[in-house]
């Protein structure tokens, strides 16, 4: 494990290829993730699940104070293709604007070009199930998805929280979505935000990881951020 790889200030220099950003959503203490890719004409940009059918594929803009997780490759090419992978992945996210469900990751939600290939309409992705789905897509799989406990009472606690915002946020289709979700709550494995960017500190050769080091990076990851936003 390599906590340097925990970028604090994510600046043009800090992601060669890709990252996985992570942060806190202040003032209250949910957590948020995405993939941080450089684009072909070299800027870089992020792509995340943000809400029910909202994806975003948008520019960085420092000012969203994410910290990021640069992931080891062995093979500098790999990299470099991914990120460009990313980027499709990204295009196809943008025009399916998936649903907001609670399911663990599905790797096979896009294929090798990076196109959305499920047909089923209530498969969707949460924030960081995006994030593990597309790593594991491309073969280069952050975390062992089996391995993730079911039911944690926190993941309860939180997973409920969201579900209610989703509920009341005033618009007809989160309502009806968070209708549906609300039968996933603590069914399913929780790959939480600060976990999947943890599991980007270890070497590739020690990728996937299971549940238990995902569990120890992840709570690395977040003391990172706390002692620098008391």
């Amino acid at each position: 494990m390599d906590i340097s790889r925990l970028k604090r200030a994510v600046t043009d220099a800090d992601v060669p290829w890709v990252g996985v950003a992570i942060r806190r959503n202040l003032p209250d203490t949910s957590r948020h993730t995405g993939i941080i890719y450089r684009a072909a004409a070299g800027e870089l940009r992020m792509a995340d699940m943000a809400w029910h059918e909202v994806f975003r594929d948008q520019a960085y803009n420092p000012a969203w104070d994410y910290y990021c997780a640069v992931p080891h490759f062995e093979d500098p090419i790999i990299e470099e293709s991914f990120a460009d992978y990313c980027a499709h992945v990204s295009a196809s996210a943008s025009q399916r604007q998936p649903p907001y469900n609670l399911l663990a990751a599905n790797p096979a939600l896009f294929d090798q070009s990076g196109r959305w290939v499920s047909t089923d309409p209530d498969v969707g992705l949460n924030c960081s199930s995006f994030v593990v789905s597309v790593f594991h897509s491309y073969n280069v799989p952050l975390v062992r998805i089996g391995t993730w406990p079911v039911g944690l009472p926190k993941d309860i606690q939180e997973q409920t929280t969201l579900v209610y915002k989703m509920m009341h946020s005033g618009r007809p289709q989160d309502h009806a979505q968070s209708l549906k979700i609300a039968l996933q709550i603590g069914k399913h494995p929780r790959i939480r935000p600060e976990e999947t960017a943890g599991a980007c500190l270890e070497d590739e050769k020690d990728r996937p990881v299971d549940g238990a080091r995902g569990a120890a990076n992840g709570l690395l990851v977040l003391k990172e951020w706390d002692d620098h936003h008391p």
